[in-house]
């Protein structure tokens, strides 16, 4: 009415007494068509959506087919009512679904809740948060420094934990613990191992420091609270691994007189080259070495078990056989042998079965091997 109202005097219509009272009637024909306009419209929408007054105040918002008047006549209903009264008040769309009935409605002062988890949730939860510390499930990285007879330690002890089940890994921020395979004979060698042991603490890292920096050291040994192991305990790594992702630390540092078995498992830094140690520590006293109180006296391995541990390797598709030790002049000293004679059947074995593999020596001292020199 206000907008007729406005569009009349906007037309600017010089309207006399007379004349605006022969246009009243036509306002009141407006107002009550405008009247009747909304009323019809209120009363449809209200009809279509089954709602009124009365049922906007209800407890749970179900229209008409609400008729709680206690907790007993609810489920009575709930459980009596027949499959004709629930079709009755069910739009088209709910007859034609499989589901003959709406979720209910939350009522007012309601809310939706979110379900707790369930027992069996919170079970899972606690043995994948168990499996974080089960042995043979951590990420390991193992770094070795140093001479040939260190890097085949170093491919002993990542060929053991990868046999037990751990993951080997590149870098010491992927990891869980670290393995630091270390080396004295030269300080700075020395130095880049324990500097790499404060950076693994810092990471939140388990360490475990082997090789020959805690070995012929043993005030290092007790004032670092790290796991350690002996070179003379190389076969125990596993044990020590296990103890260090715990939380506990670990230390084998008692030397033992005899050596680690050549056929662990190994994990080969280079694909074709097989490194083989053929003695364990020299006959020398050098004041400026602390390799002879890591390693000890020379300690050799058997001529037959170096031939068989070659020969493994050649076929498994190994093209370079390395000798490795401190002295390999003085091997067989301890057992009544010596270097010539071990070359001499180790060659002839590699030609007659696997004439393509190359044989290199290693380290070696000039009083013992220059007895065999020609």
């Amino acid at each position: 009415i206000i907008r007729a109202m406005g569009a009349v005097n906007s037309r600017n219509l010089q309207l006399t007494q007379p004349s605006a009272l022969k246009v009243a009637p036509l306002w009141l024909a407006v107002s009550v068509a405008a009247g009747a306009i909304v009323y019809w419209t209120t009363w449809t929408t209200l009809k279509t959506l089954k709602l009124d007054v009365s049922k906007a105040s209800s407890c749970c918002g179900h229209g008409s087919s609400c008729e709680h008047k206690s907790d007993s006549s609810t489920a009575a209903d709930g459980i009596d009512g027949s499959e004709d009264e629930n079709n009755e008040n069910n739009d088209l769309e709910d007859l034609a679904s499989d589901n003959h009935s709406r979720p209910p409605l939350l009522g007012m002062g309601q809310v939706l809740r979110k379900p707790r988890p369930t027992s069996a949730t919170a079970d899972a939860m606690a043995i994948a948060s168990d499996q974080s510390i089960l042995p043979g499930r951590q990420r390991i990285h193992v770094k070795t420094f140093g001479c040939p007879h260190n890097q085949s330690d170093g491919e002993y002890l990542a060929g053991q934990l990868k046999d037990y089940g751990y993951t080997l890994v590149d870098s010491l921020e992927e990891s869980d613990a670290i393995v630091i395979n270390s080396c004295t004979v030269k300080h700075p060698s020395e130095t880049r191992a324990l500097n790499l042991v404060s950076n693994a603490q810092q990471l939140g890292k388990g360490v475990v420091l082997a090789g020959c920096v805690p070995s012929s050291n043993r005030q290092l040994a007790d004032k670092l609270e790290v796991s350690m192991l002996d070179v003379t305990q190389l076969d125990r790594i596993v044990e020590v691994v296990e103890e260090t992702v715990k939380g506990n630390t670990m230390k084998l540092m008692d030397k033992r007189n005899d050596l680690p078995s050549l056929s662990l498992p190994k994990v080969r830094k280079h694909r074709f080259a097989e490194i083989i140690t053929i003695n364990a520590g020299c006959l020398g006293n050098c004041t400026y070495c602390k390799t002879k109180m890591s390693r000890g006296k020379v300690v050799s391995y058997p001529i037959d078990t170096i031939i068989e541990r070659a020969l493994e390797s050649a076929r498994e598709g190994v093209c370079q056989i390395e000798l490795a030790s401190e002295d390999m002049g003085a091997y067989g000293i301890d057992i009544g042998t010596n270097i010539a004679e071990l070359l001499k059947r180790l060659s002839d074995a590699l030609l007659r079965d696997y004439p393509g593999v190359m044989l290199r020596t290693g380290m070696t001292n000039p009083p013992f091997i220059m007895q065999h020199v020609d």
